[in-house]
């Protein structure tokens, strides 16, 4: 992955687009940003239309997009940058709710924050993006990792899971609670429950219940 003057990206900052329409939510994630992750460059739009425009202008690595948002919601934004920017990395920021429209964006997203998140560990997520990329100086590897369907589950949430499957007095509510800390692994369940494989007469939209068929 190259920029527009055909600098690699290990030789250069990490460009990153920020999009939310909170223009207050934006400021703060501008002063966080600036303060500790000073080999970025930022960019902060307050729309997806705006957005849009400024990448037909210039490229980004990365998109880190609002879920909620008027006119074009986070979800239509990053499908038309998979479908046009596919090299960039995607990531959405919500409010958790088991609804159809954050499970779509399981599809679309590569890595999924919800609020109130840790502005921390976002920062951690970009800062591993960019060091796998400057590590990774083949473009075609550095194309790869963009393009697969969604970055890994934290090792915490793994972790958890492994560990509370490894008590004998672990419930479906223990499980059920770790699992909802990760809209992909949610998406991912609530998507196998609901096949034709397991032949449920109405849909299961509650990861408990979902987590309850799928069994410990």
């Amino acid at each position: 992955m190259c920029s527009s003057e055909g600098v690699p990206l290990n030789k250069r900052p990490l460009r990153v687009l920020f999009v939310d329409d909170q223009k207050v939510l934006l400021n703060a994630i501008k002063r966080v940003v600036r303060r500790q992750a000073r080999t970025w460059e930022i960019q902060l739009k307050t729309s997806g239309r705006t957005a849009l425009s400024l990448l037909k202008k210039q490229p980004f690595d990365v998109i880190v997009s609002d879920m909620q948002m008027p006119e074009m919601d986070g979800v239509e934004l990053l499908q038309h940058v998979r479908d046009n920017y596919p090299n960039m990395i995607r990531i959405i920021l919500s409010g958790f709710s088991q609804n159809e429209r954050t499970i779509e964006s399981v599809r679309v997203a590569h890595q999924f924050f919800v609020k109130p998140y840790s502005t921390q560990e976002l920062i951690d997520a970009l800062e591993l993006t960019h060091s796998l990329y400057k590590r990774i100086r083949n473009p075609g590897l550095q194309s790869i990792i963009a393009s697969v369907n969604r970055l890994p589950t934290p090792r915490k949430v793994y972790f958890e899971i492994q560990t509370a499957l490894n008590n004998p007095n672990t419930t479906v509510e223990n499980i059920s609670s770790i699992v909802v800390k990760d809209t992909a692994v949610c998406g991912k369940i609530l998507q196998v429950v609901n096949s034709a494989f397991f032949g449920q007469s109405q849909r299961i939209e509650s990861i408990e219940h979902a987590v309850s068929v799928l069994g410990l």
